[in-house]
């Protein structure tokens, strides 16, 4: 593993960066040089504090793992958190989003991986697949407005718009099965199931567009672990919407 990573000057004006609280900025600057080739590290606080913070006697594992969820919960743009935490074989790792892209002269060809990665279902649904080849052009029938083109994430079908209407109020999550039996590993402490039909209300409500289900699940329940960690009424209003839920990127509506 290299003694050490790069860490770009940009940093200090980035807001998400230098609005966590207390020790949470220099624990994140601290972090990147402790990331493997895929930018993989521990996850677990205890892990974080001994190896990361280890002369900051102040800095307890209460207050790292606090600094760590909030790294977790500060969503860009994009709809990308500063750290994704993941679990396998029973431990806890994180993930830096754009760490790669940050490290000019990366030869992970020369350099072994030291943690296991991030499992591809999170990784699908942090980036999913953007750009595809737009189907022919639809012709027009003389007298009948033509056919809108819908692109779904799921099956990137043709759909009429007739048929959009006939559907309004579903919430379509076909293919989506092996991701969701996920969800339910990675939230275990989580009525999931009531926070599921939550979920499938809130987008089946009204002309909202549901363009990227995976994220926005994951962000929803993500959401929803936070909440109920805090000793809250269980998250939602009078329509089952979690207090200051924000849609992914793109999906408001």
């Amino acid at each position: 593993m290299a003694r050490g990573r790069m860490l770009n000057k940009k940093i200090s004006l980035s807001k998400r960066v230098n609005e966590l609280p207390g020790q949470g900025t220099a624990l994140f600057a601290f972090l990147i040089a402790h990331l493997d080739c895929q930018g993989c590290f521990w996850g677990s606080a205890n892990m974080v504090k001994s190896q990361v913070f280890p002369r900051k006697e102040a800095e307890t594992i209460g207050k790292v793992e606090t600094y760590l969820k909030i790294m977790e919960e500060s969503i860009d743009e994009d709809g990308l958190p500063l750290i994704v935490r993941y679990e396998v074989n029973g431990d806890r790792y994180l993930w830096m989003p754009g760490f790669e892209g940050e490290q000019m002269g990366l030869r992970k060809d020369r350099e072994e991986p030291q943690y296991p990665p991030l499992p591809t279902a999170i990784l699908t649904a942090l980036y999913p697949q953007e750009s595809r080849e737009m189907p022919p052009e639809i012709p027009r029938d003389a007298g009948k407005e033509p056919a809108k083109v819908c692109r779904n994430d799921n099956d990137n079908e043709k759909v009429n718009d007739n048929d959009n209407k006939k559907g309004r109020g579903k919430v379509s999550l076909k293919g989506l099965e092996d991701y969701i039996k996920e969800l339910r590993s990675r939230f275990p402490d989580l009525d999931f199931d009531a926070e599921f039909e939550k979920f499938k209300l809130y987008w089946g409500e009204g002309n909202r567009k549901l363009q990227r289900p995976k994220l926005a699940l994951l962000n929803w329940m993500t959401k929803a672990e936070k909440w109920r960690g805090e000793k809250e009424p269980a998250p939602g209003g009078g329509r089952g919407v979690p207090k200051e839920y924000t849609p992914p990127p793109g999906e408001e509506g």
